[in-house]
């Protein structure tokens, strides 16, 4: 199946208004980090492969986190949290999992749970080898339907930190620091498909809906929320490989992380664990022992060059045949079929990276706060 020429033409300018808007910030972002020069030179030609370093350094390694969706949870107080529906109540008995028994909670932000497992269990251990840059994708903003009001950034309350809870405070095994990079992503519009496409009709998404009253507004929202998931970490992605053409630091590890996901053990050193090799990469995806909810495509790491393919599957949701015919597929589906087409990658569990999706009252899955308002404003005013 071809995509229509007009598709692939507005695809095309709103990922180029995204792409200059993203090298328009890092330069604002090198310019504005002179103090750390010193750090990013020698990071230029060290990074991968440190200089000087003793054997067992060689294999360190720099990760890029991309950092993408809506941030309901990370923002939420722990009694916002849906624990009975979500199955995350054995965790919150304590916070032992988090803090490390108590004893590292967050510095500034000791009640915001989720920043205080992502701090201890994923930055800490990155942070004691090659060290990571952590790029944020603020969740766009919709147009209010009725009032046509562009409301504010998302923000969290004062005592929560939001994304601030995320700064890291720390260096990595050479003394350089570790980042991040907060990216807005502004007003969000819809995304345009072809909606005579059966592929979209045939998604579990909206087989979910097809019977319910409004299924194709159910159905356009549905739809949006997937090409908005996968815009956004194509778009973040951006936003890394900027950052690393304009400062020269070179990532040997990409990661994909999600602000509902709490991470309950710390992640293994990225150096010891097995992506595969170049003819048949692995990559790997938190542990379905610990939490068996389609673990395929709420985190992943690899290695830079393989993430690059996962994090560029937007376009493919159009035009690939798998979805041909296939009724009730997933986007877990597609992303193993995807990247075993594209390159031989297979999606694995690692029973050391253990993490739970952790879930707000009221939340229904599909329905996110941001395109439930963008289906009605579409449903306003005719478009799709």
């Amino acid at each position: 199946m071809r995509m229509r020429p007009h598709l692939l033409t507005s695809l095309g300018r709103i990922f180029s208004t995204w792409l200059l808007r993203c090298m328009a910030f890092t330069h604002v972002l090198v310019t504005a980090t002179n103090s750390h020069s010193h750090t990013i030179n020698h990071a230029r030609s060290c990074n991968v492969q440190p200089c000087g370093a003793a054997d067992q350094h060689q294999e360190y390694g720099r990760t890029a986190i991309c950092l993408t969706g809506y941030p309901r949870s990370l923002f939420a107080n722990v009694s916002d949290m849906d624990i009975v529906r979500a199955g995350f109540r054995h965790w919150l008995k304590h916070w032992d999992w988090a803090t490390h028994n108590g004893t590292k909670l967050h510095a500034r932000y000791p009640n915001n749970l989720l920043a205080t497992a992502l701090q201890n269990n994923v930055f800490g251990p990155l942070a004691k080898y090659g060290g990571f840059d952590l790029f944020v994708l603020r969740t766009g903003r919709v147009r209010n339907a009725t009032t046509g009001v562009l409301p504010p950034p998302i923000s969290a309350p004062e005592w929560n930190g939001g994304y601030d809870a995320l700064q890291p405070n720390s260096t990595n095994w050479r003394g350089e620091p570790n980042n991040m990079i907060l990216f807005d992503k502004g007003e969000q519009h819809s995304l345009q498909y072809n909606e005579s496409d059966p592929r979209w009709r045939n998604s579990y998404g909206a087989r979910k809906w097809r019977n319910s009253r409004g299924a194709h507004v159910l159905t356009k929202i549905t739809v949006q929320t997937l090409l908005h998931m996968a815009l956004d970490q194509q778009l973040c992605n951006q936003m890394v490989q900027n950052y690393s053409a304009r400062t020269q630091i070179k990532y040997a590890y990409k990661m994909r992380l999600r602000p509902d996901m709490a991470f309950v053990a710390p992640m293994p050193p990225l150096h010891t664990l097995d992506f595969g090799n170049r003819n048949a990469p692995n990559v790997l995806v938190s542990s379905g022992k610990v939490w068996p909810g389609g673990n395929q495509d709420t985190f992943g790491v690899g290695e830079a060059d393989v993430m690059d393919v996962y994090f560029d599957r937007l376009p493919y949701l159009h035009t690939d045949s798998w979805m041909d015919g296939r009724v009730g597929w997933t986007t877990e589906g597609f992303l193993e079929h995807y990247l075993k087409s594209r390159m031989n990658a297979t999606i694995r569990e690692h029973d050391s990276i253990q993490a739970v999706t952790v879930r707000t009252k009221g939340f229904v899955r599909g329905l996110t706060a941001g395109t439930s308002e963008l289906a009605k404003y579409i449903a306003s005013t005719g478009g799709g």
